[in-house]
């Protein structure tokens, strides 16, 4: 199969974080890892313990905690269960966890084409927060930034596509009211969201000629508003470009919608060996 993206432990120099003052009552919290959690691209099959690192600052290398998840028993990209080789970080009452080894779809070959990175967000923030791509980015050490490919085009093409249903059941998911129409089984947000639309055409585009195959599509993290106390997991995919950076950082810039509320800035570190 082809080449993932796996997690390695690697020593702990530096867990910071600091607070930034948000809406009253509020604080928007930045997560900092200098080599707290480094994953290395190895073949598939070869699996390391993950290391996590929370904001108590106990990082060790073995299980990810058990954590209280929506739709538990269901399939997931990372289960709301203990499981090996995924970092986590956590700020203002959001979880984020990640895991570069986890594609098991179809084309088993994905991993030459783009950069599948499967993540679980769960939010107790007291508030909704937006999933949009471009608030993610793997960040190299130069500052380049490769955000998510979008599943669907902005932009309907010629003939009804057939209703997406997602592979990994969500709970206080709500779809972004632009795509609702390819998710009819998920509830749609009730106002349209104030993405960066030449950011999404131009990362669309990065797919190529042909559309992703439906396996990419029903595993894939789609846009939308996570309610508080909700939980989502899916494959956020980059484009392969990357892998030709040693230091990346997985960047989640969070906020509680039309950027009113700042939430989280949660930072992943990701090591190439």
């Amino acid at each position: 199969m082809g080449d993932s993206f796996g997690l390695a432990c690697a020593p702990r120099e530096i867990v910071q974080r600091e607070i930034e003052r948000g809406a009253p009552g509020k604080e928007a919290a930045k997560v900092h890892a200098s080599r707290a959690c480094a994953p290395s691209w190895r073949r598939w099959g070869r699996f390391a313990p993950g290391l996590l690192v929370s904001l108590l600052v106990v990082p060790a290398c073995g299980h990810a905690p058990g954590i209280s998840g929506a739709a538990q028993g269901s399939p997931q990209a990372i289960p709301a269960a203990p499981a090996p080789n995924v970092a986590m970080m956590s700020a203002g009452g959001v979880r984020l966890y990640a895991r570069g080894d986890a594609w098991d779809g179809a084309p088993a070959n994905l991993g030459a084409m783009v950069t599948p990175l499967a993540v679980r967000i769960e939010n107790h923030s007291g508030g909704p927060i937006e999933l949009l791509y471009d608030r993610f980015a793997l960040v190299a050490a130069d500052g380049r930034q490769f955000h998510p490919l979008p599943l669907l085009p902005l932009s309907a093409r010629p003939g009804a596509p057939a209703p997406l249903q997602p592979a990994y059941q969500p709970a206080g998911f709500f779809i972004a009211p632009r795509f609702a129409p390819a998710y009819t089984r998920l509830p749609a947000w009730r106002s349209a969201l104030a993405r960066d639309e030449s950011l999404y055409r131009l990362d669309y585009g990065k797919w190529g000629a042909g559309p992703p195959s439906l396996d990419v599509l029903t595993k894939g993290l789609p846009e939308g508003m996570l309610a508080d106390g909700g939980a989502i997991s899916g494959f956020l995919y980059f484009e392969r470009e990357a892998r030709g950076h040693h230091d990346l950082t997985f960047q989640a810039d969070l906020t509680a919608g039309d950027w009113k509320r700042h939430v989280a800035l949660i930072e992943i570190p990701f090591r190439i060996q």
